[in-house]
């Protein structure tokens, strides 16, 4: 396996976990709002949140551990953000086309062409633990 394989493994692994400690600090940031008001944490997107932030660390796990579903599973939630991305411009482009916004949908767009890589998609059919 070639050494841009490993390094983008370990990158793509680290972006996600990166997304799930952000996610993470979007729930606890609102914390002390809820001492006040303890059904602020009740609200539908709130357990969303929570789940969207357990799935990206089960994904960084999984692509550390070369397992086939968490392959499919970044596929699928990049490609899931790309759309949303496409759909909020479409809406109204002006008012999402800013710097972190677009940021996020190009690493977004890294993450998915790296992932279908022949070379790194047949690794982790593979299911490839040894460097």
């Amino acid at each position: 396996m070639s050494k841009l394989v490993i390094w983008g493994h370990w990158l793509v692994a680290a972006v996600l976990a990166a997304k799930g400690v952000g996610t993470l600090y979007e729930i606890v940031r609102y914390f002390p709002r809820a001492w006040h008001d303890p059904n602020v944490l009740t609200y539908p997107t709130d357990y969303f949140t929570v789940g969207l932030c357990v799935f990206y660390f089960a994904c960084a796990w999984g692509l550390l551990n070369w397992r086939k579903w968490a392959h499919t599973s970044a596929i699928a939630l990049s490609l899931l953000e790309l759309a949303l991305f496409v759909t909020l411009v479409a809406m109204d482009w002006s008012a999402t086309l800013v710097t972190t916004i677009v940021s996020w949908a190009a690493l977004n767009g890294a993450i998915l062409t790296w992932l279908v890589l022949p070379s790194v998609r047949s690794n982790y059919r593979r299911g490839e633990q040894t460097a």
